[in-house]
């Protein structure tokens, strides 16, 4: 009797031991429809980012992000660690990319990044899961925008 109940742990334990949860990868296509994986921004705390990668989100990110009279706003931004951005911001099939430089602040409490008024008071919060990086916009309130799906809302770091 003591053998077999041995071998069900062994097994129990075997099994549960090997059961890992993969991060999934977004297609292009799950990007552009706004279908991309749940990301859970809540599962890293604050803190962590700050105190133990605290340069990790200085970088390139780009996306495309909703437009209410347009296919898309394709947008990319630079955060620099001296405080300085670059955004570049063009509308899908409307005129030339447009380029904004200035200074941003960063809240460290709630990890949210705020352009100066040549940025036009962007919000974006940053969400560093471990395996890659993104900021998601904010509404001026520094809240979730409300204009589509959540996954529309997200930059993904290139740099």
């Amino acid at each position: 009797m003591k053998v077999l109940q041995i071998i069900c742990l062994s097994a129990l334990l075997s099994f549960a031991t090997s059961c890992k949860k993969e991060v999934e990868t977004p297609s292009v296509q799950q990007m552009e429809q706004g279908t991309l994986p749940s990301v859970e921004t809540d599962t890293v705390p604050a803190d962590t980012i700050s105190k133990t990668n605290k340069i990790s989100w200085n970088g390139k990110y780009s996306g495309n992000l909703p437009c209410g009279d347009c296919a898309g706003i394709k947008t990319e931004i630079t955060l620099n660690a001296d405080k300085t951005y670059t955004l570049l911001s063009q509308y899908t099939g409307k005129g030339e990319p447009v380029t904004y430089n200035g200074t941003y602040s960063l809240d460290e409490a709630t990890q949210v990044v705020t352009l100066d008024a040549e940025g036009d008071h962007l919000k974006f919060k940053i969400i560093d899961d471990g395996a890659y990086g993104m900021l998601k916009k904010l509404d001026k309130f520094s809240a979730d925008e409300q204009g589509g799906p959540a996954a529309r809302y997200l930059l993904h770091k290139v740099q």
